[in-house]
């Protein structure tokens, strides 16, 4: 968060958590993530009509009518995986919303709020908390896919979402 109280809430939020999960917590970082910050702001007009042109693809040939993004696709073998993994819907919503911001279209703040929603309808697990891994089709839990946390699936896509959507929703 920009405000300076809430950021400080937030990083001693996050070193309790780490606390009481009995791990050692290393330290805070910054890490510059817009090309702006890093003083290139020739990249950024060069990447801005790439990454709205990235969002439009995606919107017209992986969203689903429920709102999520198909997992992935093999151009060589034309494979389509429709299952619903919990990053890819966790950044759809934040290339979404990054698309809207660069763009002002709609359709793509639409997508944002319509994956947003699914994400809250399927991946939450609204009962245990966290979300969970991998989606069938009809929302169902795939087998071998039970897990939360494991060696590929820890909280950080779906935090990540949430802290993009808090920074933004305070720079508005």
């Amino acid at each position: 968060p920009n405000d300076n109280l809430k950021r400080a809430q937030a990083k001693k939020m996050m070193e309790i958590i780490v606390a009481k999960e009995g791990l050692e917590f290393l330290g805070w970082r910054t890490v510059p993530i817009h090309p702006e910050v890093l003083g290139e702001k020739d990249m950024l007009e060069k990447a801005e009509p790439r990454c709205i042109d990235m969002a439009a693809a995606c919107l017209e040939q992986a969203i689903l009518p429920d709102g999520s993004m198909l997992y992935e696709y093999d151009p060589v073998t034309r494979h389509i995986n429709t299952n619903r993994s919990w990053w890819v819907q966790a950044e759809t919503v934040v290339g979404f919303l990054n698309a809207w911001q660069l763009s002002g279209q709609q359709r793509f703040l639409d997508a944002s709020l319509e994956c947003f929603k699914y994400i809250d309808t399927f991946l939450v697990d609204h009962e245990y908390g966290e979300w969970f891994t991998m989606l069938g089709n009809n929302g169902e839990v795939l087998p071998n896919q039970h897990s939360k946390i494991d060696d590929w699936k820890c909280p950080y896509h779906n935090a990540r979402m949430c802290f993009e959507i808090i920074e933004r929703y305070e720079k508005a």
